[in-house]
Parts: C-alpha cells; sequence; structure tokens
C-alpha cells in the first residue's frame, strides 16, 4: 500500500511513518498542494493523510475539492489536532472519506485506513460506465457498444477501469502494474502489454471507436476517435 502524506515532513510526516510501518514502507510527502495534485494526477497512491494547519484548514477543504472535481478519487482521510465539529464537517462534506483527531491510537488509524480503502470501489464509479461510444459495467466486466458485447476478465477489466479513472493522464506500464497486479503475482511488468493487447481486441470486436493509445517512455490512455 503506498501513501500520499500530505503536511510538514519534521512535525507530521515522518512521527506519522513509525505509526505506519506495520501497514507499508512506501509513501511520499509533500507540503505543498500544487505538488500534491501534480503527483496525484500522475502517480498511483492507495490512501491520502492530509495534516491541515489551524491557519490552513480552508486552504486544505479547497484542495479536497479540486481533486475531487478531477475525479482523484483516492481515499483521503485527514489528521488533525482541530476538533470542532464544524471543520470536521467541512471536510468530511468537501470529499474526505474519514476524520482522524489528534492524538490518536495507532490501531485505530489502521483500522481506519482499512476500511477506507476497501470502500474506494464504492464511489469511484455507478455500476455502469459510459465512455466514448460503449458502456462498461464494472461488476460483471461486460463491455457493450449497439447490439455486441465482449466479456472481460477480470484483469482486463482492471485496467480498463483504471484507465477510465484516469482518462486524462498517461499511466505508465509500472503504474497500471502497481494498481491492477496483486503484490504477490509472479508476473513482471511486461504482463501490461500483453493484457493491453487482450483489451484492445475486445474494444475493437464491439465495434467502438474508442482507442487505448500508448505515448512513448509515457505511458498509455484511453481516448476517443
Amino acid at each position: 500500500m503506498k501513501f500520499l502524506v500530505i503536511g510538514n515532513e519534521q512535525y507530521f510526516a515522518t512521527p506519522l511513518y513509525a505509526s505506519l510501518r506495520k501497514i507499508t514502507k512506501e509513501y511520499e510527502c509533500c507540503s505543498d498542494y500544487t505538488l500534491a495534485s501534480y503527483l496525484l494526477s500522475n502517480h498511483v497512491f492507495d490512501v491520502i493523510l492530509l495534516n491541515p494547519t489551524y491557519s490552513g484548514a480552508h486552504e486544505a477543504v479547497s484542495f479536497v475539492q479540486e481533486i475531487r472535481r478531477l475525479s482523484i478519487c483516492t481515499p483521503l482521510i485527514v489528521i488533525s489536532e482541530l476538533s470542532d465539529v464544524a471543520t470536521k464537517v467541512m471536510f468530511l462534506n468537501a470529499g474526505c472519506d474519514d476524520y482522524v483527531e489528534i492524538p490518536f491510537a495507532g490501531e485505530e488509524l489502521h483500522a481506519r485506513i482499512d476500511a477506507a480503502y476497501r470502500r474506494k470501489n464504492d464511489y469511484i464509479y455507478s455500476d455502469i460506465v459510459f465512455f466514448c461510444d460503449f458502456s462498461f459495467d464494472i461488476r460483471t466486466y461486460h463491455i457493450s457498444c449497439g447490439d455486441h458485447t465482449e466479456k472481460l476478465t477480470s484483469k482486463e477489466g482492471k485496467i480498463l477501469e483504471y484507465l477510465l479513472l484516469n482518462k486524462n493522464y498517461y499511466k505508465t506500464k509500472n503504474e497500471i502494474y502497481f494498481k491492477c497486479w496483486d503484490l504477490e503475482s509472479n508476473s513482471n511488468y511486461n504482463s501490461v502489454e500483453v493484457y493491453i493487447s487482450f483489451l484492445r481486441k475486445k474494444i475493437t470486436a464491439i465495434g467502438s471507436s474508442a482507442k487505448i493509445i500508448v505515448a512513448r517512455n509515457i505511458g498509455y490512455r484511453i481516448v476517443e476517435k
């Protein structure tokens, strides 16, 4: 599990990391919301942990609203010393998934992270996603265009869902691999090319004009043609 930790590295991220050692060794830290938006648009994170300051709560809320407007649906948990109900409601209404007060018990934070991560697929899409001229049922992995329907494999479905979620951005082979393959998998990065090829054939088979394009040294993206 990879985290994006937004807050002061010395006073928030580093102490927090000690509490997260049992969950992960992977995290990025930044204190700038512009950089945070860039990282979220170009890299894969499983959970965002946000620590707003007393004077910067409204700026933090604006950041949350902006990434949700951009359809960045990564689970986001606010961790803060701000304990008033109005602040909590403000963040939750902006699109946060949970709010944890400081001080907190490590076990409680771990449980809240796990719960937010498990729920993530409940709000990324409705059951049916429409893109270009086809529809995609994320629960059955059926794609349809006109009278033609194809059944995707679980892996093909995960890749398509990920590309649709990030339709405005190119995603690298590594990003797709780390998002759509289990960490215990014996596959390698080259498997992404194989499954992208399978997925392209099925999109073509239903007569859709959508295309999965590749930009050399940049990544893959699904587009309308």
